[in-house]
């Protein structure tokens, strides 16, 4: 029915119903894709996807650190605020 997912819920910790953390794997497992945003505080479920595809997130309140791509006007000094540029 469905293609692609979209979460963003970054700090859930139950979807509920019928949608889990084997629902959301056996819906990529069948050729569905599912993009996830989270921030400095990452809910179960997701934490639970994200390992069981291979990706490892931090304990809660880490941020993500570029030296030589953050932006210059909105960035603090730690370097959280990244830029992206196309080429």
């Amino acid at each position: 029915m469905y293609r692609s997912i979209l979460i963003l819920a970054p700090s859930i910790d139950a979807f509920g119903g019928k949608v889990d953390t084997a629902a959301l794997l056996s819906f990529a497992d069948n050729g569905g894709s599912i993009f996830i945003a989270t921030d400095t505080n990452v809910g179960d479920v997701l934490r639970d996807v994200a390992a069981e595809v291979g990706m490892e997130i931090d304990e809660a309140g880490t941020k993500v650190i570029d030296h030589g791509n953050f932006n210059e006007e909105l960035d603090d000094g730690t370097h959280t605020s990244i830029s992206i540029q196309p080429k």
